[in-house]
């Protein structure tokens, strides 16, 4: 396995429940959800440059997320992945999340009273 990225920014990405919105028949993501993926991108495409990786990768990959949060408040994890793994293709990590074949997912209680994530991609294949 080969480390495409490994970052930690905040905030956490928005609920599933609060990417999209609808008028009438159209379907759109909202502005903060635009906000937040632009930032992710930004940050991930900034630590893959750091470890050299100027390009996409186009195999399959896995996807680690930790959701630090400050309190144990009631949160579905799998309503923050969504987000996250949309701004993959725009950060450059790969080419589309298609690609991501596995996935692991953990919240942990932050020891710095924030709420942030870490995303960690790597290869599956290389």
């Amino acid at each position: 396995m080969t480390l495409l990225a490994d970052c930690e920014f905040g905030p956490l990405p928005p609920s599933v429940n609060h990417l999209w919105r609808t008028n009438g028949r159209a379907v759109y993501k909202t502005a903060d959800a635009k906000k937040w993926q632009k930032h992710a991108a930004v940050q991930i495409n900034a630590d893959m440059r750091r470890r050299g990786i100027f390009k996409p990768y186009s195999g399959k990959v896995m996807v680690t997320l930790y959701l630090f949060t400050k309190t144990e408040r009631r949160m579905d994890i799998d309503n923050r992945v969504k987000a996250t793994l949309d701004c993959l293709a725009p950060a450059g990590a790969i080419v589309d999340d298609s690609q991501v074949w596995k996935l692991e997912t953990q919240r942990i209680i932050s020891k710095y009273g924030a709420n942030y994530i870490r995303l960690i991609v790597q290869t599956l294949e290389d």
